[in-house]
């Protein structure tokens, strides 16, 4: 649901703040185009939930994020249901060479 998303993004960016020490961490969206009105349902309704997480000053949401901008840093935080999630990273999976697999299952 889009509220199990907001709540996703308030874990990474919880995460990212306390781990990994950024102090403002940017949260993406994970979506098919980066513009707002793309996506389906659930994509739609969580873009409005983080948006106003985002104006009362929880998150710093950047909005939506493609999965090639994600490679490139595009967001500190992506927020993503399990199976679009699940299908970047097998994508990335394929993508990377086989010895730096290994480091995944280290």
């Amino acid at each position: 649901t889009a509220e199990y998303l907001l709540q996703f993004a308030y874990l990474g960016n919880y995460y990212a703040k306390r781990v990994l020490g950024i102090e403002s961490p940017r949260v993406g969206l994970l979506n098919i185009g980066a513009e707002e009105e793309k996506g389906d349902t659930l994509r739609h309704e969580a873009y409005a939930l983080l948006t106003q997480a985002s104006e009362a000053g929880r998150i710093r949401f950047i909005g939506n994020i493609e999965a090639n901008d994600v490679m490139m840093g595009g967001a500190d935080v992506v927020v993503a249901d399990g199976f679009t999630g699940n299908v970047m990273l097998k994508g990335l999976e394929g993508w990377l060479p086989p010895w730096s697999k290994e480091s995944w299952a280290a």
